[in-house]
């Protein structure tokens, strides 16, 4: 994939962690529903959202994430380059991913953060073409 096949508006389809033991959860139920976009000039934006949001927002865990920056695609692995987020300890990281083709979707694998450990568990985001 190059960047141009990137390029453009994505909707969430699904969200799953999987654990160390291969147990998969969906953050913000099974139900989530997100965008991420990624512009021709490298500026990228990600919304992620539970259903109940913005109801539950005295709920002990988050419900809405969002963050955005630039973004450059490395061979299969996109870096978001953080610099404004909802929630500021993701503020200044770079956020790597894992891009799979999935045949007119994307699923976008988390990786460790530049410059952070390895990860309790991974992030499977698949995504649709939006539009």
């Amino acid at each position: 994939m190059d960047a141009s096949q990137l390029a453009g508006c994505w909707t969430l389809v699904v969200w799953e962690r999987i654990g160390a033991n291969g147990a998969v959860s969906h953050p913000y139920s099974d139900r989530a529903s997100g965008r991420i976009f990624y512009d021709a000039n490298g500026l990228m934006g990600a919304f992620l959202m539970h259903p109940d949001w913005p109801r539950g927002e005295t709920a002990a865990e988050p419900r809405f994430l969002s963050y955005s920056g630039g973004w450059e695609l490395d061979g299969d692995i996109v870096n978001h380059n953080v610099d404004i987020c909802s929630d500021p300890k993701f503020i200044g990281l770079v956020l790597r991913r894992r891009v799979v083709p999935d045949g007119e979707r994307i699923a976008l694998l988390t990786l460790p953060a530049r410059g952070h450990g390895e990860r309790e568990s991974q992030h499977r985001l698949l995504w649709a073409r939006a539009g």
